[in-house]
């Protein structure tokens, strides 16, 4: 039997009979359901499933706010980000950069109107993160980097400081709203669970940057033969 954890939100008090599945990666969930009661507490601890719209958009937020260091988030689709944006997610990443220096990275499939978005927050092209470790790279750190939308994925995965995840299911990204396109959000201090998205993120991330060198070096040859 799965042990009921505590939240803590600044926007709920209680959810009350909530159905919780185990919900993995991959979208699928688990058959197995049971009714749970979901209480506030000074402790943020496991919690699987969370359904209700205005505590997963809270959580979401929150657990940005309390990043310390670094920010990983992967979008699955371009649609994800663009509804992420709506919900103040962006403009929350924009503070964490700016006030507290946290280093966000950023995955996320090509899109013509992510690209003109991203245009407008130079942040997300580029930030400082005042460690001996980025200062020996001269300052500059990569914000985000596109990818290949990859089939079958259907979750965004945010990370924070390598000690918390949150992942939630999207249930159909033709939708343009955060409450509408998403299913459930598992947020956990786990780190079993946290390691694996991790070792996702930083894979597709190294994938990205070699698919840009590449580009790159082509362009830079294209140039040079034809102009």
């Amino acid at each position: 039997m799965n042990k009921v954890n505590t939240l803590t939100t600044n926007s709920a008090n209680k959810i009350k009979s909530q159905k919780v599945p185990n919900i993995r990666f991959d979208g699928s969930i688990r058959t197995k359901q049971k009714n749970t009661e979901i209480e506030t507490s000074k402790e943020l601890e496991i919690i699987e499933g969370i359904k209700d719209s205005n505590l997963k958009r809270q959580v979401y937020l929150d657990s940005i706010a309390s990043a310390n260091k670094e920010i990983l988030l992967f979008f699955p689709t371009a649609n994800s980000f663009l509804w992420h944006e709506k919900t103040g997610a962006i403009e929350a990443l924009t503070d964490a950069v700016i006030q507290r220096n946290v280093r966000v990275r950023i995955l996320v499939p090509r899109n013509p109107l992510i690209e003109k978005f991203v245009e407008q927050k130079p942040f997300l092209l580029q930030t400082t993160h005042n460690t001996s470790i980025d200062k020996e790279n001269n300052n500059s750190i990569e914000s985000i980097r596109y990818i290949q939308e990859i089939s079958g994925t259907r979750a965004t995965i945010l990370v924070i400081d390598k000690s918390t995840s949150l992942v939630t299911e999207l249930e159909d990204d033709t939708e343009e709203s955060f409450d509408a396109a998403t299913s459930f959000s598992t947020y956990s201090t786990d780190l079993s669970r946290i390691f694996p998205y991790i070792s996702i993120f930083e894979n597709l991330w190294t994938q990205a940057g070699l698919y840009q060198q590449v580009w790159c070096a082509y362009v830079v040859l294209y140039l040079k033969i034809y102009t």
